[in-house]
């Protein structure tokens, strides 16, 4: 039984037995009685004005507790005229005003945030108290391919080119696949407990200018060497051939050929510094595509190797600048023809569809740890290779915008070309 009923049913009794025996007592004196029972009426009604005065502060409080139950915050009390009460309700319409507005701060701020981290160009990810992955962005789930299986994974696991996630005033800057990225990380407070986040900015254009600015200055100072110094050489062994038996004619004639080698070898490093900018055009890929394969088709076929084009089914445009990426994509099908001659498969698969280009080989593959020094300047695996084809490649795609990926896993070499 609720107080307000108890507070009724005691009332009830108290008068009930009051009328009883005023009844009782003036039952003979009529002028008595009747005044007995005017007192009695008006106690009743006085009981009636105090159990309002007395309950009416308990409903506004129920009234609040079911509004903050709901979590309904617009509502708001009415003053009742009621000194004391008003006091009351005053405070707690104060109390709601503050909860309103702080509610509001925080929605707004929250959407702020959401479309701030929605649009920020470099990667953020917020870790939960036990360095798992609890949310990210666009841009991050773009740069590593994250996916919503991700969430609650060990961030060691998904990315583990993060190897520290304590905030420093050092921003490293780490390799993963062919892009370089800044790690940031830092730490904020999320209902009192302190949170970890981390940023990552994509600055592989920095570091490739600052890489290819390094190597521009070597190379132009061997080339302009190298040339002054080959040019007299051979204009000197030229003339001296004249004079000599034929023996040592063809000892000089050996020394000006592997002079003129040398000077192909320093024009094919120089040729890495002087890329182009791309002009682009609307270019129809798998026609552009068949060309290509038909001029490598005879370097294919003296090593044995088949070549098989995957054709979409429809036409395929991007802008591209056609004289360019047929550089990129004549240097990819080498590698791949010269992995597969000594192939159990000799079979290089180029697959077209409308947003990437794939290059497939079936040969010996790469390991894991050149995978990632593979578009490094001057590093390659081949006894005679000069390192340059894919440093031409990498500049050639960030040119177009392209993204790009060599990767070998599972008995096949794959190079990936996102448009």
């Amino acid at each position: 039984m609720t107080l307000k009923w108890r507070y009724r049913l005691y009332h009830g009794v108290v008068f009930s037995l009051f009328t009883a025996l005023v009844i009782y007592t003036f039952h003979d004196r009529l002028l008595y009685l009747m005044i007995a029972e005017i007192m009695v009426f008006v106690l009743i009604v006085l009981s009636f004005y105090l159990f309002k005065s007395l309950f009416l502060p308990i409903e506004q409080i129920n009234l609040g507790i079911d509004t903050i139950k709901d979590q309904d915050f617009t509502v708001k009390i009415s003053e009742t005229g009621m000194k004391e009460v008003d006091e009351m309700i005053k405070v707690y319409n104060s109390l709601i005003e503050n909860i309103r507005n702080e509610r509001r701060f925080q929605k707004e701020q929250h959407f702020f945030l959401s479309q701030l981290l929605e649009s920020l160009p470099i990667g953020v990810l917020i870790l939960d108290y036990d360095d798992q992955i609890a949310e990210y962005n666009p841009a991050a789930s773009k740069f590593f391919n994250l996916e919503k299986t991700d969430i609650g994974a060990p961030i060691s696991k998904v990315l583990p080119f993060v190897n520290s996630t304590e905030a420093t005033t050092t921003f490293p800057i780490k390799r993963y696949q062919n892009n370089y990225y800044r790690v940031i990380a830092n730490t904020f407070v999320h209902k009192g407990f302190h949170r970890k986040i981390i940023m990552l900015e994509e600055v592989s254009k920095e570091v490739f200018a600052i890489e290819k600015k390094a190597y521009d200055k070597v190379i132009r100072m061997m080339a302009h060497e190298v040339k002054n110094s080959v040019g007299a050489v051979n204009s000197i062994l030229e003339e001296l051939k004249n004079d000599l038996d034929t023996e040592e004619a063809n000892l000089l004639e050996i020394s000006v050929r592997r002079n003129k080698a040398l000077n192909q070898f320093i024009n094919n490093f120089a040729r890495v510094v002087r890329i182009p900018e791309a002009h682009k055009e609307p270019i129809e890929l798998g026609t552009w595509i068949e060309e290509v394969l038909i001029l490598m088709k005879p370097k294919a076929e003296a090593k044995g190797v088949s070549m098989r084009f995957i054709n979409p089914g429809f036409k395929v445009y991007q802008y591209i600048d056609a004289t360019l990426l047929e550089q990129v994509l004549i240097n990819v099908l080498l590698n791949a023809i010269d992995a597969s001659e000594n192939a159990a498969q000799k079979e290089v698969k180029v697959e077209l569809t409308k947003n990437q280009l794939i290059v497939t080989d079936f040969g010996i593959g790469i390991p894991e740890e050149l995978q990632k020094e593979l578009f490094t300047p001057f590093f390659t695996t081949k006894p005679k290779g000069q390192g340059i084809g894919l440093t031409m490649v990498r500049d050639i795609l960030e040119k177009h915008g392209f993204q790009y990926r060599l990767s070998s896993d599972n008995g096949a070499t794959r190079f990936q070309i996102k448009f």
